[in-house]
């Protein structure tokens, strides 16, 4: 008996070794990596370095086995079982020990006469049609955060309808988050001139703002812009694209400028500089429906309680935006500070149905993605989105900013705190519920 249980023993090795021994890095290892890892770590990712090829990947064979092994890494924090969500970057247990068996076998390429699998960043296969450089920002080296306000300006020939575009900081390691806006002016207007930026601490209000930043026409009147931003940025924020037809569309008039609202720049021990780049690309076909962006809370809805989060405490708030039509939420993009622990999103309809949207239990500052669901989710008229935040100002947080810990208020200082949602949304449509979101 005990020979038959070392030959089982044996040969249970045996397959192990040699099924570990067949991962290689053209069959199983780059897809992953450049699916979960790349988007991040590529020349212009927020990551501090490249896994875009073989060579990159396995001189950060053994690290990428650590933070994977102990799910640091990918950092995608929303609770799977919660609600159904599209480009999920999570790793399974099998592909991590797959990852931990291809680097403990000494990270074998595979068939060498295949293609080279390389990563492919997505939506810039083709080249922009528009690329805007904003000015270099300098940052001082005393780490102190700041906040910018910037405009870049623009002259086309003729208005174009924008399909798709993409901000891209020229320092990572600093900016932490822009909203754009966009404003068509007279064709006269003032706004190619300096300056192009200015502390936020300058001024106080908007419109002494755009005063001081030339962002008017020259009789003196408002640009025409948007309500909401047309561009985002945040740390660990992927592109998001939606089924084609499906565009977040915006119009680029012959003279116009786009303002980059309060640029969080985080502090830095050395002096530096930024300088923000935006990619543009214009609508080549017809669009069937206008993805439209709306943000609540933070700074300008009611929270429930007022949003002020007491030393040694564990507390719950709460924020709503109440629906007028149907509509069919694309995405949402919660945000919020050191101290929230948990986000949930959710929709309350006006018959009490709870419809989850989105639930993380272990919220990282870090990293505030564009959280894309796999099918559209209806909130009819009537319903209200609602936003829970739960924050924990005691010392057992380890990103708490203050020991002993200090009462918090509202505010986009990083040691503040805000509750925010960002969604992506259309105007319902039967069937909407049924749609694929991961389609190209």
């Amino acid at each position: 008996m005990k020979m038959i249980l070392k030959s089982i023993l044996l040969i249970q090795i045996f397959a192990t070794s040699v099924f570990a021994q067949n991962y290689t890095f053209t069959k199983h290892i780059a897809p992953l990596v450049f699916s979960k890892c790349a988007p991040c770590h590529n020349s212009e990712g927020i990551a501090p370095f490249g896994l875009t090829n073989y060579e990159e990947v396995k001189k950060k064979g053994k690290m990428i086995k650590l933070v994977t092994g102990i799910k640091y890494m990918p950092p995608f924090f929303a609770d799977p079982h919660y609600s159904l969500l599209a480009d999920v970057q999570s790793l399974t247990s099998q592909e991590i020990k797959m990852i931990a068996n291809w680097v403990d076998n000494n990270m074998p390429y595979g068939d060498k006469n295949s293609a080279i699998p390389s990563y492919q960043k997505k939506d810039t296969k083709a080249k922009p049609d528009l690329v805007l450089t904003g000015a270099k920002i300098p940052i001082a080296g005393d780490n102190t955060e700041r906040f910018y306000h910037i405009k870049i300006p623009f002259r086309l020939p003729v208005e174009r309808n924008v399909c798709h575009c993409e901000l891209v900081p020229g320092n990572t390691k600093v900016v932490h988050h822009v909203n754009a806006f966009i404003y068509n002016f007279s064709e006269f207007s003032p706004i190619s001139e300096p300056p192009f930026f200015v502390d936020g601490d300058k001024f106080k209000q908007t419109g002494d703002v755009l005063a001081y930043l030339k962002l008017y026409n020259t009789n003196g009147s408002k640009p025409q812009t948007l309500t909401a931003s047309v561009l985002d940025y945040f740390p660990g924020m992927l592109p998001v694209t939606y089924p084609k037809g499906m565009q977040k569309m915006f119009e680029m008039g012959k003279n116009g400028a786009f303002y980059l609202n309060i640029v969080h720049y985080g502090p830095s021990p050395i002096p530096t500089t930024d300088q923000i780049k935006i990619n543009i690309f214009f609508c080549k076909e017809p669009f069937k429906r206008k993805v439209y962006g709306h943000a609540f809370g933070s700074p300008t809805h009611i929270i429930e309680p007022t949003l002020l989060v007491p030393k040694n405490k564990i507390k719950t708030f709460k924020t709503r935006l109440e629906i007028k039509t149907d509509i069919s939420i694309l995405s949402v993009q919660p945000h919020a500070h050191l101290l929230c622990e948990k986000i949930k999103v959710y929709i309350k309809t006006a018959k009490n149905t709870i419809i989850p949207v989105l639930k993380i239990d272990k919220w990282d500052f870090r990293w505030q993605r564009v959280y894309k669901l796999k099918h559209p989710i209806k909130a009819p008229a009537g319903s209200n989105i609602i936003l829970e935040g739960t924050y924990n100002n005691t010392v057992e947080n380890p990103n708490n900013p203050y020991n002993p810990p200090q009462d918090i208020p509202e505010s986009i200082k990083t040691k503040d705190e805000m509750l925010q949602l960002w969604f992506d949304f259309v105007a319902y449509q039967s069937g909407d519920e049924k749609i694929d979101l991961e389609q190209k």
